[in-house]
């Protein structure tokens, strides 16, 4: 079941990178929704291909590997064609985060590997594909997600003011 989302978002990937090759303005195109946007996508992924190659009990590794491949092949091109500066930025996953993710993950089942080696492992997975998604966020003026929220994040449809359909009738 994973394989298969995570095969679907390597053609995504593809996609994308062809896409804003071909045509580089569509990447400068929004979301109609404030929240929702490529770049964060493509953070997400980038992020979730880096967690399970690292090591997550009992899911195997193979297509995270494949499809972090081609998301890292697509921030870094899309970087190199908008020529954005290379600058690290802030780390998005402190040692403190990682640990409060890890243990809620924990609580719903998801077992991280978790050992000095695989900690570094994933430090060094970051660093070969966050300063590419820092640059794009910058130029492109769209936020990067974090890796953990304390709080729920609220979907669009909930951040509308409750009763104002109701209101006019």
């Amino acid at each position: 079941m994973l394989g298969g989302f995570l095969r679907d978002w390597e053609f995504w990937c593809s996609d994308v990178l062809e896409s804003h090759i071909s045509y580089p303005t569509v990447a400068f195109f929004r979301s109609q929704h404030q929240k929702q946007s490529w770049v964060s996508a493509l953070a997400c992924l980038l992020d979730l291909s880096a967690l399970i190659e690292v090591g997550i009990e009992g899911i195997p590794s193979w297509q995270a590997h494949v499809t972090f491949a081609i998301a890292r092949h697509t921030a870094v091109d899309l970087a190199q064609v908008f020529r954005v500066p290379m600058k690290a930025g802030e780390d998005r996953l402190s040692d403190a985060e990682f640990d409060q993710m890890r243990n809620h993950l924990a609580i719903v089942g998801v077992r991280l590997i978790d050992t000095p080696d695989s900690r570094e492992r994933l430090r060094a997975m970051r660093r070969s594909y966050e300063p590419y998604l820092c640059g794009l966020s910058r130029l492109l003026m769209m936020p990067l997600p974090p890796w953990w929220n304390e709080r729920s994040p609220k979907d669009n449809w909930q951040t509308s003011p409750r009763g104002l359909a109701d209101a006019h009738f």
